[in-house]
């Protein structure tokens, strides 16, 4: 398995605006609640799409499921040894990237707290919990929602500091 590679959260749109000029041998996970122009996704040296709705009720069927879960475990295990990035993308870069981010960056034993430490991310919770599960690490609620708390007093720190700078 390749692990040597870059992993980076972008929106959809920047992968169709920054794609051309990538000089890297890119991949990516792409999520999104709405159709994707695919033409715009030629250069990628491999992709997997998802649709899914950005969302953490388990139940509700538009949401994040362990066959999503499945898949993506395979494909970062299936990764080409030449990728240099790992583009993961979805509607806003904020949410279901994030949370697949730090998932991803914890099975490769990386530091997954720059993801939940960042005010410009959200992660998902539902989607962060079934893929770490999907990745072998049992996580139990309380560690989740610490994480969340560690995520929101970011935002507002960044807020505080916001209104600081403009009163």
């Amino acid at each position: 398995m390749n692990i040597n590679f870059d992993i980076e959260i972008h929106p959809i749109k920047w992968l169709y605006y920054n794609l051309p000029y990538e000089k890297r041998n890119a991949c990516s996970i792409i999520v999104s609640s709405y159709d994707i122009r695919m033409n715009k996704l030629d250069k990628l040296n491999s992709k997997i799409i998802f649709s899914f709705a950005d969302i953490s009720e388990y139940k509700n069927p538009l949401s994040f499921n362990k066959d999503h879960a499945r898949k993506i475990h395979q494909y970062v295990d299936s990764l080409p040894s030449d990728t240099e990035v790992l583009f993961v993308c979805c509607d806003s870069g904020e949410s279901r990237s994030s949370a697949i981010t730090a998932a991803i960056l914890r099975y490769l034993g990386r530091d997954e707290m720059k993801i939940w430490q960042n005010p410009h991310y959200h992660p998902n919770p539902l989607v962060y919990k079934l893929l770490c599960r999907e990745f072998g690490f049992h996580l139990l609620n309380d560690d989740i929602e610490e994480k969340i708390k560690i995520n929101q007093k970011a935002l507002y720190q960044a807020i505080s500091n916001a209104r600081k700078q403009n009163p």
